[in-house]
């Protein structure tokens, strides 16, 4: 049995290199849901609920987030960064978070289009002001819902 599992484990196993060494690979839907999770081998599987990959690299402009990366680290010590996410209509459940790293200038997370987290407005957006803040959003397949924040959020 446990010979099976690690062929299939080898077959889908893409290549991917997050610095880390060898601490993890990706693995393309070991769980049989279509998407791909991060493996380590401290931790086994990530079944965090809809993420598909980890963490993308220091964001220090501002960007449109992806469907297909979980956590965006922000470095805005060059100037205030705006985060725009994806669109929330056909990615019901996923969830994305945003880490400031920085003690100089803001990072705003907003929606794309209409798309309003917690009712606010992609204009007003969600802001962090504090080093080591961040912000969890998910989608409802409408719009963007807050999860979880730390530090002042305003």
């Amino acid at each position: 049995m446990a010979s099976g599992l690690i062929a299939q484990l080898a077959s889908s196993l893409l290549s991917w290199n997050d610095g880390a060494a060898a601490s993890a690979v990706l693995v393309r839907d070991p769980l049989g849901d279509g998407y791909v999770r991060r493996l380590k081998a401290s931790e086994g599987v990530d079944n965090s609920g809809g993420t598909k990959i980890g963490v993308a690299p220091t964001q220090t402009i501002s960007f449109t987030a992806t469907a297909n990366v979980s956590t965006y680290p922000c470095d805005a010590t060059a100037g205030a960064i705006v985060a725009t996410l994806p669109t929330a209509v056909g990615n019901s459940g996923l969830r994305i978070t945003f880490k400031k790293i920085d003690a100089v200038a803001n990072v705003k997370i907003s929606g794309t289009g209409a798309e309003t987290i917690d009712g606010v407005a992609p204009a007003t957006g969600k802001t962090i002001t504090t080093q080591w803040g961040s912000i969890t959003v998910y989608s409802n397949g409408a719009n963007w819902l807050l999860e979880s924040t730390m530090g002042t959020i305003t």
